[in-house]
């Protein structure tokens, strides 16, 4: 099916359930790419190609970042459980759109995944602590499905455009009930049954859940009813809450809700400008501070009386059974914007003095309102979504700022052959100096970019452009009416515009694979065909496409007239040659288109359906444009940005010169850093910078999108070299890519904060008569060696002085003494429990002993042998402590 650029108003604030939060930096991030292999590690260089694979690889609470690009369905199937229940984050790289088939979350736990658009998603089979954050469901036959899942929110995004199936289905079938799922500023709306007539096609059908809260959405335009609260097979629909909730039309006119055999379902604070139902099977239903801007007054009394608590609620009639009631019958007159068509332009914030200010419940309303600003606390709050203020105490906003006014003062108009194009603006504002103001431009409904008077364009495409530019103050405000220009570069040659549209429109449509869409036209002139054309959006990546010319027959397309093919077709117009034919001027013909090859073709159509009605193929597994159109589907996107000309125009010369690649910002020389950021931009002779992609290389890994800036981290210590290359719109790659190189040096090692240790080798002896003393030392350290260590030293805690091993002392007196030491690093580091040591000197002996024989023989003696026994005593020595020397003298007598 086909997708858009779309707008919306200002999203609602969204809040977050307190489940479980993932950790920040706490494990290291995984990678998934197009081009990755689940064979590999996940790395940054060896990305894995799915996300289940990544999951499996992932650790808890960790992130998996994914590269830009179109991706085939994605499956979590029962992968193991993690250590914790921190949620494994799984988000696009900075900068890139991912594009997914089907996401199934199956028997999976603890996943978070953000930033996506998909063909569709569904959480099921027991999985619990899953977020799904901005992801997208656009054109496609079915959204999203809950089937046995727990503790799950959806956290904004889109759903928009299913045909046939439901916007979110929660399953029919009882025994597997969904617990506890918050959907929070969500957008929904457009969804169709153009497919299928026969389909029951609903915003929200819950089938079976216990514990639903619905808040800060939007509901717009749904198929048969908007949100259909009612059990079904067995199931249960219990515990559900409904506050600050849009409520926009359902197409076919019923409800935009109904409540069914539902139970303990709360009501609060929403803002309806269709009528809702209050079945009577339903059990204890509380309605409070609504504003039913399309309800009459049976449908009024009926939900009352069904009702268990019907309070505070607005409506157009008197209501027999509500209390605290108001009436008034230009409700839908106080929004900012009641108009639904299109969905995005709905707005039911409150206009200054619309009747539902101050008419809520001041004890059963929201704490917060759709923005999350906060409602007045015990007094009366406003009824509906919107707290605009009130006399009660709330806050009214403050005044509105006047954005400034932009005008173009020059600029081509009309037709030229001239392929560049130069703008002068200006404008005036009511605080901001025109010098002071900046400014937005925007060609062909491409994206807003910074710019200034005069905006240069060049090799621009023949056809129709249009520039548009606005105004920015100092305070924020911005030109809500861009001033624009419009004008047609035609072709040099004799080429006649036969049939079709040659407006650039503004809508980036698509169609899904095998399905061909055609779109009516009345011929102006007649002619020959020649050539058709068709104007290709930059976001377009299909290799080929047919374009067909088909017959009118009674209303739809009938026989093929003639048909061209588009190799590589580029962003903007391109042109296939057809056989030529015979076009009768005031007939109605049909231009069809069919994506062949790989990639998606994307086209500019009106967004507003014009005055025309496609017709889409009633099958989509065509293979090429068929001979004979069948099927009658119908798609409101109308006209296409197609024509048929006759003459002698033929298709722009093909773009074969490839774009160059400059890099802005990038390390270089030498660092420590193991992280490094990449910016860089490319210009080319045709695409615009910014239509330009690119492809990063690190070192000798892989080529692969990226966007800037580039980010790695962890880098290993060594050479690196940074590659990148821009690609172009007709697919020309820089065949020299920008480089950077630079060096990742080790880290110094770690400050060195140890203290050497002491230790005294050599010291006098104690006690001593010495009055010098030599002492050797040494000392040692976890970083600095022995030798290269300093040391002071302290004698009898004097001030410490430098000193080296071995250290003397003389000329010391008599007494106690102690010396310390200690050593000193490199790093300055000293050691605190210096070596120490203690010792006496005493003073000099210079009296001798006395020494007395105390026996032995005496006189004359036959004996031959002799004992003496002796002691001696001195004025310093201990007698225990002297010494003797003995000499004997022999005589004859």
């Amino acid at each position: 099916m086909r997708s858009s650029v779309r707008r919306s108003v200002p999203a609602a604030l969204v809040l977050t359930l307190g489940l479980v939060a993932s950790a920040s930096g706490a494990a290291p991030t995984s990678y998934v790419a197009p081009s990755g292999s689940d064979t590999a590690a996940c790395t940054q260089a060896a990305p894995c190609k799915t996300f289940d694979r990544a999951y499996r690889a992932a650790s808890a609470g960790s992130e998996v970042e994914i590269a830009g690009g179109t991706y085939g369905g994605q499956d979590f199937n029962g992968p193991p459980a993690k250590a914790t229940s921190e949620r494994i984050v799984f988000r696009p790289a900075a900068g890139a759109t991912v594009k997914i088939g089907y996401l199934g979350v199956s028997n999976t736990d603890n996943v978070e995944i953000r930033g996506m658009e998909t063909d569709g998603w569904g959480v099921t089979d027991g999985s619990t602590n899953v977020i799904l954050r901005d992801v997208t469901i656009f054109d496609e036959r079915n959204g999203g499905y809950f089937g046995g899942a727990h503790d799950t929110q959806i956290i904004g995004g889109e759903i928009g455009r299913i045909d046939p199936g439901d916007g979110i289905h929660f399953n029919n079938a009882g025994g597997n009930t969904n617990t506890n799922i918050t959907i929070d500023g969500l957008y929904m709306h457009d969804l169709t049954r153009n497919l299928d007539p026969s389909y029951h096609t609903d915003c929200m059908q819950t089938g079976d859940v216990a514990g639903l809260l619905i808040r800060n959405a939007r509901f717009v335009n749904c198929g048969t009813q908007g949100i259909f609260l009612n059990p079904y097979n067995g199931g249960v629909t219990k515990d559900i809450t409904i506050d600050n909730v849009w409520f926009g039309p359902a197409q076919l006119g019923y409800n935009s809700l109904y409540v069914g055999g539902a139970t303990n379902v709360t009501v609060r604070n929403n803002s309806f400008t269709q009528s809702m139902y209050v079945s009577a099977t339903a059990v204890n239903v509380r309605m409070i501070s609504n504003i039913f801007a399309a309800m009459d007054a049976y449908t009024c009394q009926s939900n009352a009386s069904n009702s268990a608590v019907y309070d505070y609620n607005m409506s157009q009639n008197a209501c027999s059974g509500a209390t605290h009631h108001t009436v008034n019958a230009g409700l839908s007159s106080q929004f900012v914007s009641a108009t639904s068509s299109p969905s995005w332009a709905l707005n039911l914030r409150l206009k200054a003095g619309a009747a539902a200010i101050d008419k809520g419940s001041p004890t059963g309303s929201t704490t917060t309102d759709y923005d999350g600003h906060a409602r007045p606390a015990g007094l009366a709050p406003d009824a509906g979504a919107d707290e605009y203020g009130s006399t009660g105490g709330s806050t009214p906003p403050p005044p509105t700022n006047v954005a400034p006014d932009t005008s173009i003062s020059a600029g081509p108009t009309g037709s030229t052959t001239a392929t560049t194009a130069s703008f002068s603006f200006s404008a005036s504002d009511d605080s901001t100096p025109a010098g002071s103001l900046t400014y937005e431009c925007s060609l062909d409904g491409g994206a807003w970019s910074g710019c200034s008077s005069a905006k240069a364009y060049s090799n621009l495409t023949v056809g129709s452009h249009s520039f548009s530019v606005r105004a920015t103050d100092t305070d924020g405000a911005t030109d809500a009416t861009p001033a624009t220009r419009s004008w047609t570069i035609t072709s040099s040659g004799s080429a006649t515009t036969l049939f079709g549209n040659e407006n650039v429109e503004s809508l980036a449509d698509r169609l899904i694979d095998g399905q061909a869409e055609a779109w009516p036209f009345t011929a102006a002139t007649a002619g020959t065909a020649a050539t058709v054309s068709l104007y290709v959006d930059p976001s377009s990546t299909a290799s080929g496409a047919e374009l067909g010319i088909y017959a009118d027959n009674a209303g739809v397309p009938g026989t093929i007239l003639g048909q061209g093919t588009l190799t590589s077709p580029t962003a903007g117009w391109n042109t296939a040659v057809v056989p030529g034919f015979s076009v009768t001027a005031g007939s109605q013909y049909w231009i069809a288109i069919f994506g062949t090859g790989s990639g998606e073709l994307r086209f500019r159509t009106h967004p507003t359906g014009g005055d025309c009605l496609a017709r889409l193929s009633a099958t989509n597994t065509l293979s090429s444009l068929p001979g004979s159109w069948s099927g009658t589907g119908t798609a409101s996107e109308c006209p296409v940005s197609a024509y048929v000309t006759a003459g002698s125009g033929s298709p722009p010369p093909a773009d074969t010169v490839a774009p160059d690649t400059s890099i802005s910002s990038a390390p270089s020389g030498s660092t420590t850093s193991t992280s490094a950021s990449f910016s860089f931009t490319g210009s080319d002779n045709v695409t615009a910078a910014g239509s330009l992609t690119f492809e990063c290389q690190l070192d000798t890994g892989a080529w692969g999108g990226c966007t800037s800036p580039k980010a790695y981290s962890g880098l290993g210590v060594g050479a690196h070299t940074f590659r990148v290359r821009a690609k172009d719109s007709a697919g020309n790659v820089d065949t020299s890519p920008a480089t950077a190189s630079w060096t990742t040096a080790s880290p110094p090692p770690p400050a060195d904060t140890t203290a050497p240790d002491t230790t005294i080798t050599s010291a006098p002896a104690t006690p001593s008569s010495a009055t010098s003393a030599t002492f050797a030392f040494s000392g040692s350290d976890n970083v600095t060696p022995a030798g290269s260590l300093t040391f002071e030293c302290s004698l009898d805690l004097a001030a410490w002085a430098a000193c080296a091993s071995p250290k003397n002392y003389s000329g010391l007196a008599v007494g106690n003494h102690n010396v310390r030491v200690r050593a000193k690093d490199a790093a300055g580091n000293v050691d605190a429990s210096a070596a120490s040591f203690s010792w006496t000197i005493v003073a000099q002996d210079t009296t001798a002993p006395d020494t007395t024989i105390t026996s032995g023989p005496d006189g004359l003696s036959l004996s031959t042998t002799a004992s003496f026994t002796f002691t001696g005593s001195d004025n310093v020595t201990a007698s225990d402590a002297l010494t003797f020397a003995c000499s004997w003298t022999a005589g004859r007598g």
